[in-house]
């Protein structure tokens, strides 16, 4: 691990403008790998990383009027979308949307309309199906549609996590075929005469396949997008960082996963993660917030990707724990004290920038050691990039890669100074640290590598990321 005063015998070195720990006779894992780029596999479709936000504000500007979005908050998002080719999607909603009496107030449409501009991305808005009003519903959607442009609104889904309302919005006898009797109801409501087609189920555990092959029988021709939710850890998992280093969690994840996007892709209809984050009920202080998280986001976005999956949406809400951004903001006197990029912001500027320009997978051949992971992508340029996790928490890695032989190759690292970090950490020499502006702050660090013998050497240290490169 990294630590920030250096014990006997070992020996601190600056990187860029941070300092990180090695040891004299620091082990490494080894790699050596090469690129099959004859054998593209998926897009990472355009829109695939987004954020989810209930339906409440967005942080203020501090004039105490409920319309305008803070300054820093918008210039985070802008730098989210400044990628070629990728867009931040937004759903918004959440638990707040089945609660809601009534159809969300001015201010907020103001606010979403500014996101919008800024991220120029189509939002998904959820609308409240736990009511059982088609009134509330159909003014939910034509309040959205006057207040937004048309190439604001991806969708409307239907209902948030119905499997979690027994005992809540139902009697605990209610049942899944209630429940698709309710959302074909309130479909029937709304489609063809509001929305040319629905969103949903928002299901709270992932999506089973049965849920989505019930829903494509019983609304033929309405269904545009499948939904379901996702969180990879309980509560309960406390301040274990390290656990979000292990692959069982992703692959135990992925193995839940694919019946419902199978059956999705079998009926032509995309499929997203509407919500999800490393662990529910607002994260977890000193896990959710920490470099670890950074690290789960990456290899947990990337491997649904792979897998098939259309789209995630990160969930964010205020100061808790598993927010990209957190902020602290006061909705009853329209101000904000703070807007805080947190590791797991970095964590994103970083996946978008790997894969931009419609960047496809490709095969990764050779020897790879066992704590690192390697994604690599292949844009319509050419361009070839290799995102590297070392995620052993001791030992560098050293990762050798064929090149060609008029390659340029660069890297870019996210450092932090250690796994349990929530500041410090950098992303090509640059923080967000002590940012007014959203904008961050110190010169960017890119290293161009040598190739030698048709390869270059990355070395990284433990738990550290980079993005390799090649031109």
């Amino acid at each position: 691990m990294f630590f920030l005063n250096a014990p006997p015998g070992k020996l601190l070195v600056a990187a860029g403008a941070s300092l990180f720990l090695f040891s004299h006779t620091c082990a490494e894992t080894v790699s050596s790998v090469a690129l099959d780029v004859g054998k593209p596999g998926k897009t990472i479709p355009r829109d695939y990383m987004g954020l989810s936000r209930e339906w409440r504000h967005f942080p203020f500007v501090n004039d105490g009027k409920p319309d305008k979005v803070h300054p820093k908050y918008l210039q985070l998002i802008r730098n989210l979308s400044s990628f070629e080719g990728q867009d931040l999607s937004f759903r918004i909603g959440g638990a707040t949307a089945d609660k809601s009496k009534h159809v969300p107030d001015e201010g907020r449409w103001d606010q979403l309309n500014q996101v919008f501009e800024v991220s120029k991305a189509p939002m998904i808005f959820n609308v409240n199906l736990a009511s059982s009003d088609p009134e509330l519903t159909r003014n939910w959607i034509r309040k959205a549609k006057k207040e937004m442009p048309a190439e604001a609104i991806a969708g409307f889904e239907v209902g948030n996590e119905p499997d979690g309302w027994q005992g809540k919005h139902r009697p605990e006898d209610w049942t899944i075929d209630d429940y698709q009797e309710e959302f074909a109801a309130m479909r029937a409501a709304i489609f063809p005469s509001e929305v040319d087609s629905v969103i949903g189920p928002g299901w709270a555990r992932g999506l089973p396949a049965e849920v989505v092959e019930e829903m494509v029988r019983r609304n033929p021709g309405a269904i545009s997008m499948f939904t379901g939710h996702l969180y990879s850890f309980a509560p309960d998992n406390g301040k274990k960082p390290e656990k979000l280093l292990r692959d069982i969690g992703i692959q135990e994840t992925i193995e839940q996963l694919s019946p419902g996007i199978a059956a999705a892709q079998k009926a032509g209809i995309a499929c997203r993660i509407g919500e999800c984050g490393s662990a529910w009920a607002g994260g977890v202080d000193g896990f959710s917030d920490t470099f670890a998280a950074a690290i789960w986001k990456l290899d947990f976005s990337f491997s649904l990707a792979e897998l098939g999956l259309d789209g995630l949406n990160f969930h964010s809400v205020g100061t808790n724990a598993y927010s990209a951004i957190k902020d602290d903001t006061d909705t009853r006197k329209y101000t904000t004290k703070s807007v805080i990029p947190m590791p797991s912001y970095y964590a994103m500027l970083l996946f978008m920038e790997t894969a931009q320009r419609g960047a496809r997978f490709i095969p990764v051949k050779g020897k790879i050691a066992e704590s690192t992971k390697i994604w690599a992508v292949i844009d319509s340029e050419g361009t070839r990039r290799l995102l590297i996790l070392n995620k052993d928490l001791e030992e560098s890695a050293s990762i050798t890669v064929a090149v060609g032989a008029e390659d340029k190759a660069t890297l870019k690292r996210l450092e932090s100074p250690s796994l349990t970090a929530e500041t410090g950490i950098r992303l090509g020499g640059q923080t967000y640290d002590g940012s007014k502006d959203g904008k961050p702050i110190g010169d960017l660090v890119v290293e161009n590598l040598k190739a030698s013998d048709a390869k270059v050497k990355v070395t990284l240290a433990p738990v550290s990321v980079a993005l390799l490169t090649l031109d």
